[in-house]
C-alpha cells in the first residue's frame, strides 16, 4: 500500500484487513526521487506509512516491497550509490520481510496496457514456476489489470495453483543486487 489519508483511503484499508487480506508497506508516497534520495527520507516515508496503517486499522505491518524492486537502478538518478543496501538492511533491522516478484504482468509498461498484453504476460511467462509471486497495480487507470484477473486467477486454479495472503513468512523472491562500480 502507499498513503493515502482521505476518508476514502482509509476507508480501503480497513476493508482490506476486515476482509482478511494481507496489508503491506510500499513507502507513503512511492516518488523514487524522494524515496531514495536519502536514507533518512526513505525512513520517513516507510514510517509514514506505519503510522497512518497502524493508527486507521491497527495493524503493524511486516511485508514490504520496494518501490521499484530492491534491485531498481532509478535510484541511481536519487541517491547514493549505497542507498538500495542502505535501504534494505533498515527495513530488514525493522522486522520486515520484503518481497521482490518472479512474473511481471507487465501492466505497468503504459498508464493502461490491454487486457491481452497482461494475460499473454501472465499466461506465458508463468511456465513450470510454482512458487510464483506475480508483480500487478492496482492503481486508478489500471482498469485492464482488474480485467484481467478472473481468465488469469481461473487459469492458474486450473494448473491447480493455490493463493495464499502474504505473510513475513511466506515463500519470498528477493532479487539479486549487482554494485555497479564507476
Amino acid at each position: 500500500m502507499n498513503g493515502n489519508d482521505t476518508a476514502f483511503g482509509k476507508e480501503i484499508y480497513n476493508r482490506i484487513v476486515d476482509e482478511g487480506h494481507a496489508i503491506g508497506n510500499h513507502t507513503y508516497n512511492h516518488n523514487y526521487s524522494i524515496n531514495y534520495t536519502s536514507l533518512d527520507s526513505f525512513i520517513q516515508n516507510v514510517e509514514s506509512l506505519e503510522a497512518l496503517i497502524y493508527d486507521t486499522t491497527g495493524v503493524t505491518m511486516d511485508i514490504f516491497r520496494f518501490p521499484g524492486g530492491s534491485n531498481n537502478t532509478v535510484h541511481k538518478r536519487y541517491g547514493p550509490q549505497s542507498i538500495m543496501l542502505d535501504t534494505i538492511e533498515y527495513i530488514e533491522n525493522r522486522g520486515y520481510q520484503y518481497f521482490d516478484w518472479s512474473l511481471d504482468s507487465r501492466d505497468a509498461l503504459a498508464v493502461t496496457v490491454s487486457k491481452e498484453e497482461i494475460l499473454s504476460s501472465v499466461l506465458n511467462g508463468i511456465g513450470n514456476k510454482r512458487n510464483v509471486n506475480i508483480l500487478f497495480h492496482d492503481s486508478w487507470p489500471k482498469t485492464t489489470t482488474v480485467e484481467a484477473l478472473p481468465e488469469i486467477i481461473d487459469y492458474l486454479i486450473e494448473k491447480e495453483y493455490t493463493f495464499e495472503s502474504l505473510t513475513k513468512d511466506s515463500h519470498y523472491i528477493h532479487f539479486e543486487y549487482i554494485i555497479d562500480y564507476p
